[in-house]
């Protein structure tokens, strides 16, 4: 494609390309991508606040499933919204979907330590990710998402989100319904972590800080947010967002046993650091939301740059994976290659979710518009990944 664009370009300048000295037409460009479309979740209310989808689909399995986020209004004070996890599916190709009916993670009241002990709390589930592995006796569901303390500070009119007192959940079952009874447990933390969260769960299963020290590697992730999933027989690979505070943060990438087992889970290094975003468009600050995608053709990572001090969500970019193994991307003259970008218009927009069976919707993209109060949905795009 980049040859024929080339091409095109000098033939323009030109009054003749080729040995024949005959003109050469340039190829017409592609056609313009379909208008998104705004999606609905049956059982839940036609204005429902929903985001971050995380679609799949196992082998035989009719239907298509999803996580996602819910947000509702808290009956604690109004000025503090939950965020819930829940679960739909879908028969078409991801054109409609069904609520499965209850929540998979729900928000809960909750006394956050000092010095916020005296402000409404409340335990926030958000950014899931739901993916079927197929490699253990039976196959299993498995479920990640960041669980973390909210507090409204009335003295500011503010919502504090208190990573301190959170973590990468994981809960495994035999089926999607069978994750909202699963047990949780408490997988990762960056060096942010509160000992005193040791009291809910235990302590943290992995110190990723701890086990994996310096900047180079996870040393300096405070914070570890927006977990996807990508299984094969190897075991389990995790991407997620390590937040490192001022310094920005980067795209890393583990690959774990599939029972998650002590010791089981390795460092393999980082698709994308923050700092890259400029180099792609001047207004970017970094990426966020990350998703991992395995097609016919090739392995896919998706992410959402960021623009901003407050990190709005400007759209999708879908990169190829040159190894999993080693988290790397295509690169050109030292860049990332960006074979496909979602743009849609709005005020926020990312967080994409994709799974090849959506053949109706494409990919997922989540939307926000900033209005008083902010609401939230889901769009199909109908944006495909390069097919070669």
């Amino acid at each position: 494609m980049r040859e024929l664009f080339f091409t095109a370009l000098i033939c323009a300048g030109l009054s003749a390309c080729g040995s024949s000295g005959t003109n050469v037409s340039a190829p017409p460009p592609p056609p313009p991508p379909p208008a998104p479309l705004a999606l609905t979740i049956g059982g839940l209310a036609a204005n429902a606040n929903v985001f971050d989808p995380a679609p799949v689909q196992a082998a035989g399995d009719t239907s298509i499933w999803m996580s996602f986020s819910h947000v509702t209004p808290t009956t604690v004070d109004p000025r503090l919204n939950d965020v819930n996890t829940r679960i739909a599916s879908s028969t078409d190709g991801g054109a409609s979907w069904q609520d499965s009916g209850g929540f998979i993670t729900a928000a809960q009241a909750a006394t956050a330590p000092a010095p916020h002990s005296t402000k409404p709390a409340r335990w926030t589930h958000e950014v899931s990710r739901l993916t079927y592995d197929p490699h253990v006796a039976g196959g299993q569901w498995i479920l990640l998402w960041h669980r973390y303390l909210s507090a409204f500070d009335a003295a500011t009119g503010g919502l504090l989100r208190l990573f301190e007192h959170g973590w990468i959940g994981l809960k495994i079952a035999a089926s999607p319904a069978g994750l909202s009874t699963a047990p949780e447990r408490k997988l990762f933390v960056g060096s942010l972590y509160s000992n005193v969260n040791d009291s809910v769960l235990g302590p943290p299963e992995f110190r990723l800080d701890h086990l994996f020290p310096g900047s180079a590697k996870l040393g300096s992730c405070l914070v570890f947010t927006e977990p996807v999933v990508l299984v094969s027989a190897a075991g389990v690979y995790i991407t997620v967002k390590c937040a490192q505070g001022a310094a920005g943060g980067k795209i890393s990438s583990l690959r774990c046993d599939h029972a998650f087992s002590a010791g089981s889970c390795s460092y393999l290094g980082d698709f994308l650091s923050d700092g890259e975003a400029a180099g792609l468009n001047s207004s970017w600050s970094g990426f966020s939301a990350p998703e991992l995608v395995s097609t016919s053709s090739s392995n896919w990572l998706i992410v959402t740059p960021t623009q901003g001090g407050a990190d709005v969500y400007r759209g999708c970019l879908l990169m190829r994976i040159s190894s999993l193994d080693t988290a790397t991307v295509t690169r050109s003259g030292g860049a990332p290659v960006v074979e496909t970008s979602i743009a849609p218009s709005g005020d926020f927009n990312g967080a994409c979710g994709y799974a090849p069976s959506l053949t109706a919707s494409g990919i997922i993209v989540g939307q926000a518009t900033f209005g008083a109060p902010p609401g939230f949905g889901l769009l199909a795009t109908r944006v495909f990944p390069p097919n070669y």
